[in-house]
Formats: structure tokens, C-alpha cells, sequence
């Protein structure tokens, strides 16, 4: 009984001592991981999905990846690594999709420095590198969702 209450208090001394760092407000940061460098916020109105919205998505990153030296040497914000939706992306009248996003360098991958704005056509997946420098005015960035 005794060896009961000892590990049921150790139980509840290992819960309650990392209760603080459940209930920390710091964003945790994985190891080589960029953070979000802008808040996420959904578009308020949507009129269609975007079909293969998701594959654009992957086909910006890489190309912005490829661009800054692979990623084992840049990470893009966390946005075009979640859901196509979140990612900060403008439809175009001509049906290609540009996203415009910010990026880490090694080592450390903490700081944004790079921002990439990279337009991909659906239609046969041609991928463009329109921007890939350094971070210009927030005028210039589009909003997440945006249409």
C-alpha cells in the first residue's frame, strides 16, 4: 500500500509540475522548425474551393525551398506546411494561384529573413518564382485566404 501512495504521489507531482508548461502562453517551437510569422485567419467569404489547392500549396514550398537551398538550409513558415486554406494565397483572374509567404534560414531556423512569392498554374503545374529576398513592406504580402 505504500509503494500505491508513493507512486500515486509521484503521479500527481509529475502532472502538477508540468501543468505550468501545458498552460504556458509561448507558442512551443519544435526543434528546426519555423514559427508562424503571421496570425491565421480564415477568408471571410469563400465561393468555391479552389480545386488541387493543396498541391499548389506544396508546389510554392518547393519551390521556394529549392530556391533558398533545400530544406536542409530554409523552412517556410508554418502556414504552407497546415491546411491549403490557412496558407496566404491570391487566386488570379487567369486561374493561377500565387502565394506569397516568409521563410528561415539555418542554422536555427528562428527568425524569418526570407520572404518568397512563388505563382503556380493548375493547369500543368508550371511554377513561377515571381520574389525570393528579403522581407519587404507587409503592402506587398497577401492575406490568408484571400480571393
Amino acid at each position: 500500500m505504500h509503494k500505491i501512495l508513493l507512486t500515486s504521489f509521484t503521479l500527481v507531482t509529475l502532472i502538477s509540475g508540468s501543468l505550468p508548461v501545458l498552460l504556458s502562453s509561448q507558442p512551443a517551437t519544435a526543434q528546426g522548425t519555423c514559427p508562424s510569422f503571421r496570425p491565421l485567419t480564415r477568408a471571410t467569404s469563400i465561393r468555391t474551393p479552389i480545386p488541387n489547392l493543396s498541391r499548389a500549396k506544396n508546389y510554392a514550398r518547393q519551390a521556394a525551398e529549392a530556391a533558398n537551398g533545400g530544406i536542409g538550409k530554409y523552412r517556410a513558415e508554418n502556414s504552407m506546411h497546415g491546411q491549403a486554406m490557412n496558407a496566404p494565397f491570391v487566386e488570379n483572374s487567369d486561374g493561377t494561384i500565387t502565394f506569397t509567404f516568409l521563410g528561415c534560414l539555418a542554422p536555427g531556423f528562428s527568425k524569418a529573413t526570407v520572404e518568397s512569392q512563388v505563382t503556380v498554374n493548375p493547369n500543368g503545374w508550371r511554377t513561377t518564382v515571381n520574389y525570393n529576398g528579403p522581407i519587404r513592406s507587409s503592402g506587398n504580402s497577401t492575406g490568408t485566404g484571400a480571393r
